[in-house]
């Protein structure tokens, strides 16, 4: 069925999202593994490498996840809830509460927003079907919240210093077009969530 996008939390002002599916995952073409790497990144798969090339060359952070492993088709973004916690992909785990701004989907918290992505959700060689988020998100929430977990990350660094809803199409626009060129993806849908 279609991807459900709900916004509860009012620190997310803009919140975008694509699911492109008939995706296959591997190792990425030179030219972007090369782009990456002089740019001190470590190229991990054609997915991950699309958002990372993409907030090197728009400034959009962008985060992809399996769709599979979304419950119930549904993305929120939420507080955190005392008592939940989040296994982030450096293998740190985080007990949330409501300074967190999370995204979650019917069940359980999936990413800590514009900081880092959940262990257990992102892409994998097994992956066929993606949803790549754009997001806005405020910018003194992202930065209190990577202290309060004492956490960084390159789009939370961007997202520090502010970033403009309007920035979100043009970012969301590539990542499709890459995905579509490098991993012959197909797109399903697009969600813009923009209170």
């Amino acid at each position: 069925g279609p991807l459900h996008v709900r916004i509860d939390d009012k620190r997310c002002s803009r919140y975008m999202a694509a699911v492109v599916s008939g995706v296959k995952i591997g190792p990425s073409p030179w030219w972007l593994q090369k782009r990456l790497i002089l740019a001190g990144h470590k190229p991990i798969n054609t997915i991950v490498d699309i958002t990372n090339y993409v907030r090197l060359e728009l400034g959009q952070p962008l985060h992809a996840f399996d769709a599979t492993n979304i419950g119930g088709n549904t993305i929120i973004v939420r507080k955190g809830k005392r008592g939940e916690s989040l296994e982030l992909l450096d293998g740190k785990t985080v007990k949330l509460d409501a300074s967190h701004i999370v995204i979650a989907d019917a069940n359980r918290p999936l990413a800590l927003a514009g900081i880092m992505g959940g262990k257990d959700c992102g892409t994998t060689e097994q992956t066929t079907t993606v949803v790549f988020e754009a997001a806005t998100f405020d910018a003194l929430a992202i930065r209190r919240g990577a202290r309060l977990v004492n956490c960084a990350s390159d789009a939370q660094v961007l997202y520090e210093k502010g970033l403009l809803p309007g920035a979100l199409p043009h970012a969301l626009a590539r990542a499709i077009e890459l995905a579509k060129e490098i991993a012959g993806g197909t797109v399903d849908q697009i969600v813009d969530i923009y209170p």
